[in-house]
């Protein structure tokens, strides 16, 4: 998954099973020799998808295990069912602050009630996302706008690091819309903490610089580990900066969200899961489209616009394959493909030319 195998056949029309779960098609097919680069890129992955997944179940409003059991388990099904072999799936920057949003205008961030209207938001989700993929409506994507989305996915970035920018000062969080908390945090900034302040700005300091003078190295893990670092050796919980609770252990117990609760905020719960199925779809698509297109290889969507500049490797074969046989016909007075490959001789069949009787042939050596 983690690099483009130009081996496996994915050309051919899959049965009805490879349609559906498509690694029943290709893991078939996987060879050893494949093995060492795909750990490497498996590893890769894993040292940015913890800490950022710790830090989009914050943004989401969800205690931060569960940005990690969505990581997990994400990855695993997203693996049997898509037809991409360079995207994975996992909490997004793009589907976090929407999710983020609905959970807060609810209840408060990290709650019990919390972990319900994620819960619900995120299945319901998944129905609309089944409805689309049962219906084959994946063409729908070709026609959202990138500026709408861009847009809503920028307010509602404000929207959250309003909420988000008392943790970086140390101060009590206040306000209940967009102004309100950031007028509140600006007024309460003279009661900042300076060391919660030092740890944030230095923290967003090696994020920003990383990205820009060394964006291969894996800015987000660093932070993390280098956040440990510095709360171990110096003490930093007892200087006043906020630690996030210890990790529970394993998986979570299966329960049953509130439902009392879910129906009666039925409305945001809807709009919040159309919003995550419209930007998570567009933003999907986009990258499965991009990576399929680079390395040449088949996916089980809506086919985007004709690229004029993309090789058609399946085609050439077959025209190769015609030209060794010895014979290539085709209808037209010109061959399709331009020069044909090979020697050989060429029937063309056309309506007659001028001066020329019903059934003529030209040939060609």
């Amino acid at each position: 998954m983690g690099i483009d195998h130009p081996h496996i056949a994915t050309t051919k029309q899959p049965r009805a099973l490879n349609r559906f779960i498509p690694i029943t098609a290709w893991l078939p097919q996987y060879q050893r020799s494949w093995l060492r680069k795909d750990v490497i890129a498996g590893l890769s992955v894993w040292a940015l998808m913890v800490p950022t997944s710790l830090g989009y179940a914050a943004l989401s409003g969800v205690p931060v295990q569960n940005g990690l059991y969505a990581a997990t388990i994400g990855m695993f099904v997203f693996a049997l069912f898509t037809t991409s072999k360079q995207v994975v799936q996992g909490p997004g920057s793009s589907t976090a602050p929407v999710l983020g949003a609905a959970v807060v205008s609810i209840t408060a961030a990290g709650s019990e009630n919390a972990v319900a209207i994620a819960t619900a938001v995120v299945l319901v989700a998944g129905l609309l996302f089944v409805v689309l993929a049962v219906l084959k409506l994946g063409w729908v994507s070709k026609f959202l706008s990138a500026a709408v989305l861009t847009g809503f996915i920028f307010g509602v970035a404000i929207n959250v690091v309003s909420g988000e920018l008392f943790k970086v000062t140390g101060t009590e969080k206040s306000g209940s819309n967009t102004w309100q908390k950031l007028g509140h945090w600006g007024s309460s900034v003279p009661d900042a903490k300076t060391t919660t302040v030092v740890v944030g700005v230095a923290a967003l300091v090696l994020l920003f610089g990383l990205k820009l003078l060394a964006p291969k190295v894996p800015a987000a893990l660093m932070a993390v580990v280098l956040g440990i670092v510095a709360t171990k050796v110096f003490n930093l919980g007892d200087h006043g900066v906020e630690l996030i609770p210890e990790v529970p252990r394993g998986l979570p117990k299966p329960s049953i969200p509130d439902v009392h609760l879910i129906i009666d905020n039925w409305e945001t719960v809807i709009g919040a899961a159309v919003g995550l199925v419209l930007i998570g779809f567009s933003v999907t698509t986009a990258a499965v489209r991009q990576y399929a297109t680079k390395h040449n290889y088949r996916i089980d969507i809506a086919p985007p616009a004709a690229d004029p500049n993309r090789v058609d490797h399946e085609a050439d074969r077959r025209h190769l394959e015609h030209g060794r046989r010895g014979l290539h016909r085709h209808r037209g007075s010109q061959c399709p493909q331009g020069d044909c490959p090979g020697r050989h001789r060429q029937r063309h069949r056309s309506t007659p030319g001028p001066g020329e009787a019903p059934g003529h042939r030209r040939a060609r050596a």
